[in-house]
């Protein structure tokens, strides 16, 4: 039987399989790769770092911050918000699918013609598209251009888009008008990492941290579907991180007739 060598070249996506290379470097096994914070540093050497715990870092020549500033947080927390509201008025909405990701530019409230408001959408669309690493095939649809005069801008879009490491590309403009991008998949996109019963299941234990952080006597348990308790046994790390940071384990019940992803906290001994 000849047996190949794979590796993984880009992650699972919309319940497809990953798709496989078998180009390996000669005695490497294929397996998950390097976390968030490493791919960053090796980005970025020398980069600072801000995390909420300092263990993240352990062993890693960055600045550690044990709590990450309002403004910071807040930006993160953004991230989770199909919608964004730029600082010249415009709007965007980001609407993935299973095929395609659809991003609308509304300029509602933008001050100033329609051409110059997409010209200065650009930078902060692309930024978006980075930060939520989308990828696979985007499509953009501007704000209040007829779409013959779309192309015109399609030279400003290629430049913001090339700041990105991943290098997406701008296909031009369908008969519609809507801008065709591709951008490389490597690793799941940020609404896939925040939907689900993992999702639900790690914002519940966050919620516990929360509540400990306030009042260190109490643990509260934590109610959720089967689901979400299975996806949280089955992490290998959340658990025992959660244990760590507060010196007890939390106490995981499931209960089949809550809404899917659903959870709450409830007392210990409740």
């Amino acid at each position: 039987m000849l047996m190949a060598r794979v590796e993984q070249e880009s992650t699972a996506q919309g319940g497809k399989g990953p798709r496989l290379t078998a180009r390996l470097p000669a005695g490497a096994q294929p397996g998950p790769g390097p976390d968030p914070v490493a791919r960053f540093l090796a980005r970025y050497p020398g980069a600072a770092v801000l995390v909420d715990d300092p263990a993240w870092l352990a062993g890693r020549a960055t600045v550690e911050r044990p709590a990450l500033p309002d403004p910071v947080a807040e930006a993160i927390d953004a991230l989770g918000d199909p919608v964004v509201e730029l600082s010249n008025g415009a709007r965007l909405s980001v609407y993935p699918t299973p095929a395609l990701v659809a991003i609308d530019v509304d300029s509602a409230h933008a001050k100033g013609g329609a051409e110059a408001v997409n010209r200065a959408v650009l930078c902060p669309l692309a930024e978006q598209i980075a930060l939520r690493n989308l990828s696979g095939a985007i499509v953009v649809d501007l704000a209040g251009m007829p779409a013959r005069k779309r192309a015109g801008l399609a030279h400003d879009f290629a430049a913001a888009l090339a700041a990105d490491p991943l290098r997406p590309k701008l296909l031009g403009f369908t008969a519609l008008g809507l801008a065709e991008i591709v951008r490389t998949r490597v690793h799941p996109p940020l609404h896939e990492l925040l939907a689900g019963p993992l999702h639900a299941g790690l914002a519940a234990l966050r919620a516990v941290l929360a509540a400990t952080g306030q009042d260190p006597r109490s643990m509260p348990a934590v109610r959720a579907t089967p689901e979400v308790v299975r996806a949280l046994h089955a992490d290998q790390g959340a658990l025992h991180d959660l244990a760590r940071r507060t010196g007890r384990a939390v106490a995981l019940r499931a209960d089949p007739g809550l809404p899917r992803d659903c959870w709450m906290l409830e007392a210990e001994n409740g």
